[in-house]
């Protein structure tokens, strides 16, 4: 789902890729000639790992402004677990804080304009 800005796209494409390192990319759904601002859906069914807006044509002289794309899993079908990445805790994992965290050393003294410490 794409939600644009003012300055949206006339004609995009929405592509997919389901590679490790994407270098191909198939075409999910296309926008032809929209004069406004529209929200595009993606066709159910559709599989991808990754998925990028390809403009093609401009509808303002601004370039093309995105204020929110969201790419959701389909409900019914289980999603595995993500990999944690190297050097991060598990979930869940809790860690003993300090009560209290000083933010300024007690001995940090502040000069003023006129030279004075504070």
């Amino acid at each position: 789902e794409i939600r644009w800005e003012y300055a949206h796209a006339a004609t995009y494409s929405i592509q997919g890729s389901n590679e490790e390192d994407p270098m191909n990319w198939t075409q999910i759904a296309s926008e032809t000639g929209r004069e406004g601002l529209v929200i595009t859906r993606l066709p159910r069914g559709t599989e991808a790992r990754w998925v990028r807006m390809f403009g093609e044509r401009r509808a303002t002289n601004y370039g093309f402004s995105i204020w929110e794309f969201r790419v959701y899993a389909d409900p019914t079908v289980p999603q595995p677990e993500p990999p944690q990445p190297p050097g991060r805790h598990a979930t869940g994992l809790q860690m003993p804080m300090p009560s209290l965290i000083p933010i300024f050393p007690p001995n940090l003294r502040y000069l003023t304009r006129d030279n004075n410490f504070v």
